[in-house]
């Protein structure tokens, strides 16, 4: 793991000059024989069209890769399709160096043929009730779906104890969760990913789903270690799904050639900063890495590179902020209001100059992405959201200008 910082170490002299990044990137090679895999695949009416297609299409580019595996290691991938909409079909398919993939993609097109409503409990009940029994080195969960329940459970923390159930059970191996469609229930999708050591990855095209089955792959077959925490001492690390500042981060899975990289910075101007990472392997035994090496620039000067993950943070920063007011608008954004008030909208002016009149609809209106059922006054809060983005292009120009600034003064220097 390696330390880099923005300033010398004698310079830092304020919040803004306190800014430094640790970079890990973990190398090796995967050390494994058979593996099981259980595909619980969605062919629920919901999936029709490029949905089900992109599903498909993820499929068959698992299932070659599994033959050229098979080829290059002479072992087996044991797989388990539960193909699910309100009724339930398995297949279980055993590829190994032999197997031709035209025939098995032909098997597996016509058990996934859309229909019916979207069971996803009925699904993962009859996960958690499969045996599994051949001797693997690994057991990989991959949940195929667009999460748009509309049958049996509805409960998204149900739905992900039953998956969590399962996956205690499973020593070797990891699960990922996969949402096919723009407009795939992503809540649901997110509550599954949030079981132990799970990913959640989404695919929105045919050329988007022969990208992520790599990604998904990689990560399933090349686990360094899980349960990972990055722990500060003297110092904190940026928490960027919370948008705090923290001494120990959760990281869960770490992949091996998968590059990490975190914004961390010093409680005290004056002291360095010491960080390790502590995780376990399959086995449970435990892992841990350390810095391994430190590097600051000459007095004068800035790290380009720690410079640039510095604007990367206040963008990251500035797009919680947003997101926060989207999620909880504000009371004054909540104005009370009967069906005949008509609002102004300032600033926003028709072709004639006539300021726009907005009617407030007579209704709650319910955000579906967050489920906030809330009358909001629409306007004020488009308003404020367009403030909040104008803001966060100024701040992005402004940092963008300084970077470039410095970047002209090095070259004119060393000229």
């Amino acid at each position: 793991m390696q330390n880099y910082r923005y300033k010398n170490a004698q310079e830092i002299k304020s919040e803004e000059d306190n800014f430094e990044i640790l970079k890990c990137q973990l190398s090796g090679k995967p050390d494994y024989k058979d593996v099981q895999w259980s595909l619980i695949c969605d062919r629920s009416g919901s999936m029709q069209g490029d949905r089900i297609n992109c599903l498909l299409q993820t499929l068959i580019d698992m299932f070659k890769y599994f033959i050229n595996d098979c080829i290059e290691k002479n072992n087996h991938h044991y797989v388990h399709i539960i193909a699910f909409d309100d009724k339930i079909e398995n297949m279980r398919i055993e590829i190994d160096k032999s197997t031709v993939i035209d025939p098995l993609s032909e098997r597996v097109k016509k058990i996934l043929m859309p229909r019916g409503m979207t069971n996803i409990g009925r699904a993962l009940n009859t996960f958690k009730n499969t045996k599994y029994d051949k001797d693997v080195t690994m057991h990989n969960i991959i949940f195929m779906s667009d999460g748009q329940v509309t049958d049996g459970i509805y409960d998204k923390d149900i739905l992900k104890s039953k998956l969590q159930e399962k996956i205690n059970n499973i020593i070797h191996g990891a699960p990922a969760i996969i949402g096919y469609g723009t407009g795939h229930d992503i809540d649901c999708m997110e509550k599954l990913a949030s079981v132990s050591n799970g990913e959640y990855h989404c695919v929105e095209s045919t050329e988007g789903a022969s990208v992520v089955y790599g990604e998904v792959l990689h990560s399933c077959l090349n686990e360094y270690c899980r349960n990972a925490e990055l722990v500060i001492k003297d110092g904190l690390v940026y928490d960027f799904k919370a948008n705090i500042w923290v001494d120990k981060l959760y990281i869960g899975r770490m992949i091996v050639d998968k590059p990490f990289t975190w914004s961390v910075k010093r409680k005290t101007f004056d002291k360095p900063l010491s960080a390790k990472i502590i995780g376990e392997n399959c086995e449970g035994i435990k892992k841990e890495l350390i810095i391994n090496l430190v590097e600051e620039p000459i007095k004068g000067e800035v790290n380009d590179e720690v410079e640039r993950y510095k604007l990367r943070y206040l963008t990251q920063k500035l797009l919680a902020e947003a997101r926060k007011i989207i999620e909880n608008p504000a009371e004054e954004f909540i104005p009370p209001h009967t069906h005949t008030s008509r609002i102004r909208m300032p600033g926003i002016l028709r072709q004639n100059a006539v300021p726009i009149m907005v009617t407030p609809p007579p209704k709650k209106i319910c955000l579906r992405r967050h489920h906030l059922n809330v009358s909001v006054n629409i306007v004020a809060l488009v308003n404020h959201c367009l403030i909040t983005v104008m803001k966060m292009k100024k701040a992005q120009v402004q940092a963008m200008s300084i970077y470039l600034l410095r970047r002209k003064e090095k070259r004119m220097k060393k000229n």
